[in-house]
């Protein structure tokens, strides 16, 4: 179970990226829903973690199938943290400041997907 949740996580956190923008804690909130509409809790039961969350993110970010934003008080709007395939360093630290967005590679990688059935 762990290698199987390992290996799909990053499609995991893409799959809960389809509709919007979303910060590390939203999506981690995504990922363990349980309605049975969004989530992938059940391949999780312990929960997935900010830690793990992070790391995959980071990959995601760094292979260009999610931007990086940030809000811009100058702009009053979020604006890209960086070049496509940027990945803040401190990302840990500031959770609160990235929001996250699937990219076009991003979206190709999870159409191409054959999700895991419980």
């Amino acid at each position: 179970m762990k290698h199987m949740l390992q290996a799909h996580m990053p499609m995991f956190v893409l799959d809960v990226l389809q509709y919007d923008i979303e910060q590390i804690n939203s999506v981690i909130n995504l990922l363990n829903d349980s309605s049975g509409s969004i989530g992938w809790s059940e391949f999780c039961p312990d929960g997935f973690r900010n830690e793990d969350v992070i790391q995959v993110l980071k990959i995601l970010a760094s292979l260009g199938h999610v931007d990086v934003y940030q809000y811009s008080e100058e702009e009053s709007c979020l604006v890209p943290s960086g070049e496509p395939g940027f990945v803040p360093d401190d990302l840990e630290s500031a959770i609160n400041d990235y929001w996250f967005l699937r990219t076009r590679s991003g979206e190709k990688r999870w159409e191409e997907w054959d999700p895991p059935t419980a």
